[in-house]
């Protein structure tokens, strides 16, 4: 009777263990951290996990200038341009570079080539003479010019003027300083 008892006290005290075990519930307590991994959960909880996805957050900022590229090759040639206008008429000129005036005693011009605008007495044997084009390269060739010129006793010079206009200026002199004469001036650029 004694095996009796002890066979039942085993199979209530197995009864009561199986029991227990069944009303046994895991919590988070009973987890510890990162021991769960997604294939020890059923596919049905692997499904509830995935939600719909977010809204697209704001744009980083912009990241740092990359170094220069090299150079692309040279394109084609472009059409050539229409043409542009036509410039202004140029002054005119004598035809071989070479300019000449005849100037009276009172600064009229007797004689002269296209390019000289005009003739002019300053007073004192001063004269100028006015041509169309720069005179600063030019050498200008002055001689007395008529019947009243005494040899010898009357000189004269001429050297250009980069003013505006451009100009020769023509002295005539004696020992006594400026007097009026008839003069010829050539002038070569």
């Amino acid at each position: 009777m004694r095996g009796a008892i002890i066979a039942a006290v085993v199979a209530a005290v197995v009864a009561a263990a199986s029991g227990t075990a069944a009303t046994f519930i895991v919590t988070s307590k009973n987890i510890k951290n990162g021991t769960i991994r997604i294939v020890d959960i059923s596919t049905t909880a692997q499904r509830a996990l995935k939600g719909n996805r977010g809204a697209q957050g704001a744009p980083g900022p912009d990241g740092a200038e990359g170094p220069e590229g090299p150079a692309g090759p040279q394109g084609p040639a472009g059409p050539q341009g229409p043409s542009g206008p036509q410039g202004p008429p140029g002054r005119a000129g004598s035809s071989n570079g070479v300019s000449f005036a005849v100037v009276d005693p009172s600064g009229n011009l007797l004689q002269h080539s296209g390019d000289v605008l005009g003739a002019a007495a300053g007073g004192g044997g001063l004269y100028f003479v006015v041509l169309n084009h720069d005179v600063a390269a030019c050498a200008p060739v002055a001689s007395l010019y008529g019947p009243s010129v005494i040899p010898g006793s009357t000189q004269i010079t001429a050297y250009p003027q980069t003013d505006s206009p451009p100009r020769i200026l023509v002295r005539t002199f004696d020992s006594g300083g400026g007097v009026e004469r008839s003069f010829s001036v050539l002038v070569a650029c």
